[in-house]
């Protein structure tokens, strides 16, 4: 059964939202202690250029099925000479090597990354961006079956690119090029499963799904060579409330698939007028 299909209704109250900000993109781990943990990019000036004025902020809950609160601001503007000095956002989060790593994005098509020994920080970011050969956007992080470090990420014409490394400080090569020839993809999230690799993301032309900018899930068994599921179409627009009603959202974005004992979840990045939040919707098992 396609993803889509197996999408609950979204209970009242969950997710991550703030008065005054616009909120938009997340990546969610657990911490030391059990509790979730979502790093989300945080904008006050969302409707005109959020991308030059975001900050990542953590939010916690105890239960995915409950609001996520606001706790701190990790990864906040610092002096405008750095990378990430004027914004951070697109945050992925892996645990690897005893550390929490956060890659995001900050500046003009730069990313980098920030490192804590606890989920809650404080987080020691790099100076530098990662070195890549071309402007990167929408990083996504996995450790392969070797320990190595796979980064996802896409150019300014979204198309997609892995890059490696044996840790984040470490000299990051490329691996492939241009993996979905077909149609543009952006808002990658790439996660491990039984059979290999996932990837849910961002189908901006409604190549794989058939529905423009909607999501679309693709499979890979040594996570370098991918294709379409079949059906491919993840989400679309239309979401089920708990209560029995719905909304048509204006925008969905910025997918991810989290799993553990509770069960399985889908966030997504949601724009309904005004409203500008991280939807949590549950998905059947």
């Amino acid at each position: 059964m396609s993803l889509i299909k197996k999408l609950l209704p979204v209970k009242s109250g969950s997710g991550f939202e703030m008065e005054g900000y616009g909120i938009w993109g997340c990546a969610v781990i657990k911490d030391e202690n059990g509790r979730y943990c979502m790093y989300a990019a945080r904008s006050d000036s969302f409707f005109t250029d959020h991308m030059k004025s975001a900050e990542i902020v953590l939010a916690v809950t105890d239960d995915l099925d409950m609001p996520f609160k606001y706790e701190k601001t990790v990864i906040s503007h610092r002096a405008p000479s750095y990378w990430d000095g004027m914004t951070a956002y697109n945050p992925a989060v892996i645990y690897f090597d005893g550390q929490y790593v956060i890659f995001y994005s900050g500046s003009d098509g730069q990313i980098g990354y920030a490192v804590s020994e606890s989920a809650h920080g404080p987080f020691e970011r790099c100076d530098t961006p990662i070195s890549l050969p071309f402007k990167a956007y929408n990083p996504s992080a996995v450790v392969d079956m070797h320990g190595m470090l796979r980064l996802f990420v896409r150019d300014e014409n979204k198309h997609v690119f892995i890059a490696e490394a044996k840790k984040p400080d470490g000299d990051f090569s490329l691996l492939r090029k241009d993996l979905f020839p077909l149609g543009q993809i952006e808002d990658m999230f790439v996660y491990p499963v039984r059979f290999g690799y996932s990837m849910i993301a961002l189908d901006t032309e409604g190549m794989y799904g058939g529905l423009k900018d909607a999501g679309s899930i693709f499979r890979s068994a040594d996570g370098l060579y991918w294709h379409p599921a079949s059906p491919a179409l993840a989400y679309s627009f239309t979401v089920e409330l708990g209560n029995g009603g719905g909304m048509t959202l204006d925008r969905r974005e910025h997918p991810v698939v989290y799993s553990d004992e509770t069960g399985k979840y889908l966030f997504t990045a949601c724009q309904l007028g005004d409203r500008v939040w991280n939807m949590v919707q549950r998905v059947m098992e």
